[in-house]
């Protein structure tokens, strides 16, 4: 009769497995690279679906349909920010007082250029948004979004929001 007890020919119990994927997940940064965020969405909203299901024993959800539950999450939160990210200007400028410019900053430029606080140049706060409309400063040409608005120029919204167009707001005062 075979010994129950041998450590070799036991089954892991999904509780350890769980715990296992989500160490390996959570703390593994050459994984998190590769598989890429969205992927890691899909894991770790597997893994808490799997832990919920283990724990409280949810009747409705079976441990084989936790992958499909965890993946439909994410690409609910996918589309969530992927709108979010559609609705932001694709191109921003900040305005440097000191020196008068305008410092253009794309969706697509490194984090660390979209988080700016402080001109790069002379050290000054920069200004991110319109000082009373409190929008993302952008390009008064809608055609090509890239090209800076005048320093002398108006808000581009301010038809929308302000009855005075001819008061320029997003300059400093």
């Amino acid at each position: 009769m075979p010994e129950s007890n041998d450590p070799s020919t036991k089954e892991p119990q999904p509780g350890e497995v769980v715990k296992t994927v989500a160490e390996l997940v959570l703390k593994d940064e050459d994984l998190k690279k590769s598989l890429g965020r969205r992927t890691i969405y899909a894991v770790i909203f597997t893994l808490a679906v799997a832990t919920v299901k283990l724990t409280i024993g949810i009747p409705f959800i079976t441990l084989g349909s936790t992958p499909l539950v965890g993946i439909t999450a994410s690409f609910l939160i996918a589309a969530v920010e992927d709108w979010v990210v559609s609705n932001r200007p694709p191109t921003a400028f900040y305005i440097c007082p000191e020196e008068g410019r305008f410092i253009p900053i794309k969706r697509s430029s490194h984090p660390k250029y979209r988080k700016l606080r402080l001109c790069p140049d002379c050290g000054c706060e920069l200004i991110r948004k319109c000082q009373q409309g409190n929008h993302f400063i952008v390009s008064s040409d809608p055609d090509n979004p890239d090209t800076p608005p005048k320093l002398d120029g108006f808000c581009p919204f301010a038809n929308h929001l302000f009855p005075n167009p001819a008061k320029p707001i997003c300059l400093p005062t």
